[in-house]
């Protein structure tokens, strides 16, 4: 079979405008000196919706207010095991009590940077919170019935059955102030201005300009060593690039593959291989991204191992599937995925009664992953020569995100998952759950396989569970378009220490800067 392959410089000439002009902001600058109890400046690709965690979950509000927020555990980064460990953080110990009922106990003494004080009733006022704000985090406690409070310090979370990852999903159960939660306006006026009890307060909010923290003064842990972190946002990678070169930021986001060695000449470069996987999905409610040929014909169409390659540098990993390495049931050989090959595009096309091709939306955000937007002009270009022929519908992430959430999607549009908690059923319900946050492909197969996955608490009872999902979503129904796990590559100034982490937050608590 005759099998195109697109050249390497076809993918060059795709991304060579944005690299050039990066190149040339960048030349001659020398970062400045950093001066003793500076802020920390960090430039991320776009700014926040809101610092309400249950009205925002993208990354870029995440990295700001996990800094201010707590839960009762929390994922950290073992920089000496490489790996992602569930740690107690508002409560010190939980067990299991019945295997609908989890009982947790928090630490005494612990207060809002306002005053107010940690306790029992506020884990029920936060829980309710989150699941009654109606926000992008409202699907993410559907296992939960309720909080009920059994002393001042001891609460107990209620599932609507067995539920296997209780204790992990903590890792995003939030508290909140309840008085000042209030008073601040509730969903709308909190997220302009929070108050938490994490290792940071908020200070100020200046829309297009900044977001400042500074350092808890009161808080019960370890207090950070870096007294106060700004928070920017810009969208351009070679101005995110600029900004560290003059040393108007000490850490920079999305770092793109080309800029590396620019960056290397006066800055760090940091690397994580990510939890985050970046993919394309469909409407399969309409068509004719209903029909699963017509799924298939587009991963068929597309040259991922090519992109990675030519576009991304090398810094990603392709994937033929929806689970992750380190995650409960992650087995690829057990899956088929797609190889790249036009032709039989073309043929499942016939086969799906579309002998001429077809005509698609392609909406995909720009500037919040690595060469976003050239890599939706490779999948645009490749998908051409076998008669998908996609409208470049690229927008700024937040309308984007607006867009998907609001169930106004139509045919293929690029999106990415990253971890809140490490369980598969936490990543596939949002997507493939007809009570999760994206109606675009579920059905009662997959709510009856995942419900099974939730609910089984048995870990070696859950694996084939978990593995027949995958296959069923990726070599049947063909969800997604399926492509790569990125690696998180960031520029930093060289007195940070720091360590990044596959989980994508920043975790600034545990970072020095020198001098």
């Amino acid at each position: 079979m005759n099998r195109h392959k697109t050249s390497r410089r076809e993918f060059l000439r795709l991304a060579a405008a944005g690299a050039g002009s990066a190149l040339v902001a960048g030349r001659g600058m020398a970062q400045t000196p950093t001066s003793p109890g500076r802020p920390l400046t960090v430039v991320q690709t776009a700014w926040p919706q809101s610092l309400d965690p249950t009205m925002d979950t993208n990354v870029n509000a995440g990295n700001v207010y996990a800094h201010v927020f707590e839960s009762p555990a929390q994922y950290r980064y073992d920089v000496r095991d490489k790996v992602m460990k569930l740690e107690p953080r508002l409560c010190d110990k939980w067990e299991s009590r019945a295997p609908d009922r989890w009982r947790f106990h928090l630490r005494p003494g612990l207060k809002f940077t306002n005053g107010e004080e940690i306790n029992s009733e506020v884990a029920k006022f936060s829980m309710e919170t989150l699941k009654g704000n109606k926000g992008m985090a409202s699907s993410y406690m559907n296992h939960v019935k309720e909080v009920v409070a059994v002393d001042p310090l001891t609460f107990d979370i209620v599932t609507d059955g067995p539920y296997a990852a209780t204790p992990a999903s903590t890792a995003f159960f939030f508290f909140f102030p309840p008085k000042y939660y209030a008073e601040s306006g509730g969903k709308t006026g909190f997220g302009r201005k929070p108050i938490g009890s994490g290792p940071y307060r908020f200070v100020d909010w200046q829309e297009g300009v900044h977001i400042k923290l500074e350092a808890n003064p009161a808080y019960w842990g370890a207090k950070p060593q870096i007294q106060a972190i700004t928070f920017r946002a810009q969208p351009e990678s070679a101005t995110r690039v600029a900004l560290l070169d003059t040393g108007e930021a000490d850490l920079i986001t999305a770092l793109p593959p080309e800029l590396v060695d620019r960056v290397k000449r006066t800055a760090d470069i940091r690397t994580a291989r990510g939890f985050r996987r970046v993919f394309c999905f469909f409407n399969a409610n309409v068509a004719p991204t209903d029909n699963p040929l017509v799924r298939k014909a587009i991963n068929h169409a597309v040259d991922v191992d090519a992109i990675v390659k030519n576009i991304l540098g090398g810094h990603a990993y392709v994937v033929k599937g929806i689970n992750k390495p380190g995650y409960i049931g992650y087995a690829p050989d057990k899956i088929t995925g797609y190889k790249y090959d036009p032709e039989l595009a073309k043929k499942l096309l016939v086969q799906a009664g579309y002998p001429n091709g077809i005509d698609l939306d392609y909406n995909h955000p720009v500037g919040r992953w690595l060469n976003d937007k050239d890599v939706a002009a490779a999948i645009i270009d490749m998908a051409g020569k076998a008669g998908i022929r996609f409208k470049d519908r690229g927008v700024e992430f937040n309308t984007a995100s607006s867009l998907y959430t609001t169930q106004k999607a139509t045919g293929m549009n690029m999106w990415s998952v990253g971890p809140l908690w490490l369980d598969p059923s936490y990543e596939w319900q949002v997507h493939f759950w007809s009570k999760g946050l994206y109606h675009y492909t579920n059905n009662a197969k997959m709510d009856e396989l995942l419900d099974r996955l939730r609910t089984e608490v048995d870990p070696g009872k859950r694996v084939p569970i978990a593995q027949e999902f995958e296959k069923y979503v990726v070599d049947e129904y063909c969800a997604w378009l399926f492509m790569y796990d990125e690696e998180h590559i960031y520029g930093a100034n060289k007195k940070l220490q720091w360590t990044p982490s596959p989980f994508e937050r920043m975790e600034l608590q545990y970072a020095t800067m020198a001098g």
